[in-house]
């Protein structure tokens, strides 16, 4: 690995599983959780302020195409 870390946001609706998630996945040395959100609104203010390179979502959110969410 070249030293540069992999930033990681976490979108649960259900707090206490994202901050226990992020709480797991800052452990990992080549992760680096950039923020968690509780709806995709929040996820996209996060995804504008910071580097996200992986997002760990809950699919049942909304009944909303992820895709056309995150573009």
């Amino acid at each position: 690995m070249d030293g540069k870390r992999i930033r990681v946001a976490v979108i649960d609706d259900h707090r206490v599983f994202a901050e226990a998630l992020a709480s797991r996945l800052s452990n990992e040395p080549a992760l680096e959780v950039a923020g968690t959100a509780a709806a995709d609104s929040e996820g996209q203010a996060l995804f504008s302020r910071t580097r996200i390179d992986v997002v760990s979502r809950d699919l049942d959110l909304a009944a909303q195409d992820v895709v056309a969410v995150w573009r």
